[in-house]
């Protein structure tokens, strides 16, 4: 239960005396009936009092806030609107500019001025329609012969065939295409590198082509670079001969770089030269496919490749494309010198 003051006069509660009077000399509170209220204002000085005191100012009401808001939120949306409308009418001007610009592009290509630009298209002397040169042979025949771009004219022609490096190749000497046989090592780089980055170029050919060109440049140490550069066409082209493949090319290796000495650089070239390897010690068992020894302190090499090519390859003398090949020939020339 709550304790409540008490005035020490009356006994009363103290929260019930008028402020001031809740003391020991209280003699009690009037009953509610007989409490003297204040007098009202003057009349005429109600209003005045009014207005003078700050106290007496009224809070604006819930009614003329909201009034406020909504014309606030009507002006927004009226300069949003009006935002949009030349937004709209910006995006308009655009689209007939640009829709001028097409038809005036169509109107020179036809040869015809549109409507209403018949004064603005004058030709001088020298100036000619495209339509004029289309019906001209000699003069388009003349403007594609200087001005032809490289490779132009001749996709049908090379439609199907693996991509080159001399199709990345500008020709500056002549409007010809560059030949693949008559690039120069800088140039075969370029157009290398360039073919490398076709976008259309599958993985499995982007790292086919750049195990042949690694080869390559190996090779490039000791033999010359035509003979190098012939080798690249023919790898790449056994290579891609099943097409969506990249087929093996490595028996191209024996062919081309047998040690012929016709295709070796020369030993003062200063850029490679021909290298001395030295004697094999040859196991005979290995060329009769007859040594399995992952330890055998004899060379498994080909005992006719080294002895014929001083070449030192990892292939049994039974196996070798090489020995059969001659030694058909020989029985060819044996029986054409008997006969």
């Amino acid at each position: 239960m709550v304790r409540r003051k008490r005035c020490p006069g009356c006994g009363e509660e103290l929260i019930l005396h008028p402020k001031g009077k809740g003391s020991k000399h209280c003699e009690g509170i009037d009953p509610p009936s007989e409490r003297v209220k204040d007098p009202p204002p003057p009349h005429g000085q109600e209003k005045d009092n009014v207005e003078d005191s700050p106290e007496g100012t009224e809070p604006p009401s819930h009614g003329s806030a909201t009034a406020e808001l909504e014309k606030k939120k009507e002006a927004l949306l009226e300069q949003l609107a009006k935002v949009k409308l030349e937004r709209e009418v910006a995006a308009l001007e655009d689209e007939l500019k640009q829709a001028q610009a097409a038809m005036a592009a169509r109107a020179t290509i036809t040869g015809k001025p549109l409507q209403g630009q018949q004064d603005k298209m004058v030709l001088g002397e020298g100036d000619i329609t495209l339509q004029q040169l289309r019906e001209n042979a000699v003069l388009q025949h003349a403007v594609d012969t200087k001005y032809a771009l490289p490779g132009a004219g001749k996709k049908k022609k090379d439609e199907g065939k693996p991509l080159s490096p001399e199709a990345f190749v500008y020709n500056l000497d002549s409007s010809e295409p560059k030949k693949y046989d008559e690039l120069s090592l800088g140039e075969f780089m370029s157009g290398c590198m360039a073919l490398l980055r076709s976008e259309n170029l599958p993985r499995s050919e982007l790292l086919g082509r750049l195990s042949v060109l690694q080869y390559c440049f190996d090779r490039l140490a000791r033999y010359k670079w035509a003979h190098v550069r012939t080798f690249h066409a023919a790898a790449v082209s056994e290579a891609m001969s099943v097409p969506g493949v990249w087929s093996d090319w490595a028996h191209l290796k024996e062919m081309f770089f047998d040690g012929n000495k016709d295709n070796l650089k020369p030993a003062d070239s200063g850029d490679g030269g021909t290298s001395t390897q030295t004697a094999p010690r040859i196991c005979w068992s290995f060329n009769k496919n007859s040594c399995f020894l992952s330890t055998c302190r004899f060379d498994h090499c080909c005992r006719f490749c080294w002895e014929s090519k001083s070449m030192k390859y990892k292939h049994a003398e039974a196996d070798c494309e090489r020995k059969r090949r001659e030694t058909k020939q020989t029985r060819v020339q044996t029986a054409d010198s008997t006969a």
